[in-house]
């Protein structure tokens, strides 16, 4: 219980607050993780509707923007005898403030940056705690079975390199009252 959370006429109210996510495999507990490790798994989420997030411009300038939907495929390579993924993201994103002008091909490129930045800080993280945090395996599992059962025989592992590409395509539908001569 937190009770600095919401307050109402002055006064703390208790309240439940989430403060990051336990990890279970096998009807054991792998460990757990806080909220602001967690950024990554956002974008590698169905139930996501929309997140914020800021993107910094310069030292002091930022873009506010509310992302939607991302739809992802998470791809297995095989090379070898060990396994590699690319994952793909497409999202739709509105402005929502804009501090200081930026063309929409370098916001797109910060925006792509970023989302690849919080995947790979979120899993490096988990990693570190022996969790597969995005399923990876599972991947393996339902995409091919026979794999599976090939690589899961000496026990699935991944390591830093596993994720070896992540493309970031966004839409920026809304800007709001900030005009782009060009959208998309």
């Amino acid at each position: 219980m937190k009770n600095e959370v919401w307050k109402a006429k002055e006064k703390t109210q208790n309240t439940v607050k989430l403060s990051g996510s336990y990890f279970i495999k096998n009807n054991q507990l792998k460990g757990e993780i806080a909220n602001k490790h967690l950024g990554g798994m956002r974008w590698l989420t169905k139930s996501t509707v929309r997140s914020p997030i800021r993107i910094k411009i310069n030292k002091n300038k930022n873009v506010q923007l509310s992302l939607m939907r991302p739809k992802f495929n998470i791809k297995p390579i095989y090379v070898n005898d060990k396994v590699e993924f690319d994952i793909s993201i497409e999202v739709e994103g509105t402005v929502v403030d804009m501090e200081e002008n930026i063309s929409l091909p370098h916001l797109k490129e910060k925006i792509q940056g970023e989302l690849e930045k919080e995947i790979r800080d979120t899993y490096k993280y988990a990693l570190e705690k022996n969790i597969d945090i995005y399923n990876l395996e599972e991947v393996i599992y339902r995409k091919d079975l026979k794999k599976w059962k090939e690589i899961s025989k000496g026990g699935f592992s991944l390591n830093e390199g596993s994720i070896r590409n992540i493309q970031v395509d966004i839409a920026i539908k809304i800007t709001g009252d900030y005009k782009y001569e060009y959208m998309n």
